[in-house]
């Protein structure tokens, strides 16, 4: 049983890691994907075709200085590059610093990129109820209310999806070079940012047939 035990443990260990490197790398994407498009070399993007555009900017700046002290030095160097043109991100990119609850008027705020809650504050009674919401696996972001990709494997939601450059790369030093082409890689297929397979298509309860499948 020990040995099970210490075998459970590896296993653990190696998805922490592995999923902590994806967000790493997505992190790295969508900030060097945000210096690009504020380079001013950065072509017009193409109406007719399908385009990612970076999200959850604001997200990810909270997130890297949470956990600053298991942040590798070339992304924290991004990061930095990145608040030297904060007061141009609302022009580059889909920029939103304050998230407000669904359900009422309450600031959400970034406490973690997995589960979000309201602060409550918006609530009409004293003690106002802290809702929880679902947030975006690729943006970090809070998912709106319409349906939402939902993994099976690693059970998390995504309601934006992220672009295919994310599956081909083997490190995140590697957006520090970004081209068009980035941007114009998009899946037709939705897949995990952290899994990689298909994601499912999440409906509300009353969408869902009462037949069993």
């Amino acid at each position: 049983k020990s040995v099970d035990v210490e075998v459970v443990k590896l296993w653990s260990n190696l998805l922490l890691h592995s999923e902590a490197e994806l967000r790493r790398r997505l992190v790295a994407l969508t900030f060097s994907a945000v210096l690009y498009l504020a380079s001013g070399t950065a072509s017009a993007l193409p109406l007719d075709r399908p385009c990612w555009f970076p999200t959850g900017v604001a997200q990810m700046q909270q997130w890297v200085v949470m956990n600053n002290n298991l942040i590798p030095d070339d992304l924290k160097l991004l990061k930095l590059e990145v608040d030297k043109i904060q007061k141009r991100l609302f022009s580059v990119c889909e920029y939103v610093p304050e998230e407000w609850c669904s359900f009422c008027p309450s600031v959400v705020p970034f406490e973690s990129p997995e589960v979000p809650y309201c602060d409550g504050t918006g609530c009409n009674y004293v003690g106002g109820e802290k809702h929880k919401l679902l947030r975006c696996a690729a943006s970090m972001q809070v998912c709106d209310a319409s349906p939402s990709w939902f993994c099976m494997c690693c059970q998390r939601y995504v309601y934006k999806l992220a672009p295919s450059t994310l599956f081909m790369v083997h490190s995140s030093q590697y957006f520090g070079r970004m081209t068009e082409s980035t941007f114009l890689q998009t899946y037709s297929i939705p897949c995990c940012p952290f899994c990689g397979i298909l994601l499912q298509r999440l409906q509300p309860e009353f969408l869902l047939s009462t037949c069993l499948v």
